[in-house]
């Protein structure tokens, strides 16, 4: 899955030597929550005729998207963004799982208006945080990946964000 394989970097990057599960795991041993605000057109839930027409978009201006309706592209226009809006649409999508499993959230910031809202929002985010402890009944001290689950009793509603596993400690 995602999770196991190198994060491919759009074209402008060279390829990283750890994955994503790599960047989890330091997560989870160093007890941070990441918020996710990527910095360029988002491709994430999109079809792929419109993620195409982004790419393109991008690519010829250097930045941003001009407001106007997508065009059907034709086939040799295709071929050459499937690569470049299959790596920008991989990259966005490992972000927004390394933030979710460490019991944040991503956003993406697509124009520099933006940055206000998204940044107030994870000041609000963390002001709202409520830290919940407990002692496991395991005292095995292995180190092992343990899950957790958390729900609020006769409220499905209610949407919990945080982690959903943590190491156990090594030692005696």
């Amino acid at each position: 899955g995602l999770q196991d394989n190198p994060i491919e970097f759009p074209q402008w990057s060279d390829k990283v030597n750890f994955s994503l599960n790599d960047l989890i795991t330091a997560a989870y041993r160093e007890r941070v929550t990441i918020y996710s605000v990527i910095s360029c057109v988002r491709m994430m839930g999109l079809p792929l005729d419109e993620r195409l027409w982004r790419i393109k978009q991008v690519l010829e201006s250097r930045w941003g998207l001009t407001p106007i309706a997508v065009k059907e592209l034709s086939e040799k226009e295709r071929k050459p963004l499937e690569k470049p809006a299959l790596a920008v649409l991989r990259w966005q999508e490992a972000l927004a799982h390394l933030a979710a499993a460490t019991g944040g959230w991503h956003d993406f910031l697509e124009y520099p208006e933006q940055a206000t809202a998204i940044y107030k929002r994870i000041l609000d985010s963390i002001n709202q945080r409520y830290l919940i402890g407990y002692y496991s009944t395991n005292e095995a001290r292995d180190g092992a990946l343990r899950k957790v689950h958390f729900e609020v009793r006769d409220h499905p509603e209610y949407v919990i964000l945080g982690r959903r596993s943590y190491y156990a400690p090594l030692g005696n």
